[in-house]
């Protein structure tokens, strides 16, 4: 007995710990009014839910207060492609950045969106 009680409080404790550790932001796309939702997981990565329902992992590159930087790498036929997101979180704003090429040093923006975010 004194054993499933310690586990029930045990998986009860990780999940509520769990839920305290991520950020879940609302954005919305100033050009077409698109909603994309953001989990921030700290120091961990960023999580961007398409409205429809897909899912991309971004590492966590930088994050303090007031910003967070995130990234991943696509690579496709030798193109590599750089997605960027960067959250200032002072003015709820976040900036996704798309840059494109044959190295990583040598990629160039191709798009670039701002969002206006809250938080949920």
């Amino acid at each position: 007995m004194n054993r499933k009680f310690l586990l029930i409080f045990l998986v009860l404790l990780t999940k509520t710990s769990n839920s305290e550790n991520f950020l879940k932001l609302s954005c919305e796309n100033i050009e077409n009014n698109s909603t994309h939702l953001f989990k921030i997981y700290k120091t961990y990565k960023v999580v961007n839910i398409l409205p429809n329902n897909y899912q991309f992992d971004y590492q966590i590159e930088y994050e303090d207060k007031e910003k967070v930087i995130a990234y991943f790498y696509q690579k496709k036929f030798k193109k590599i492609k750089k997605f960027t997101l960067t959250f200032n979180l002072v003015e709820n704003v976040l900036y996704d950045e798309m840059h494109e090429g044959f190295q990583k040093e040598k990629l160039t923006l191709i798009d670039q969106k701002i969002y206006k975010c809250r938080n949920i």
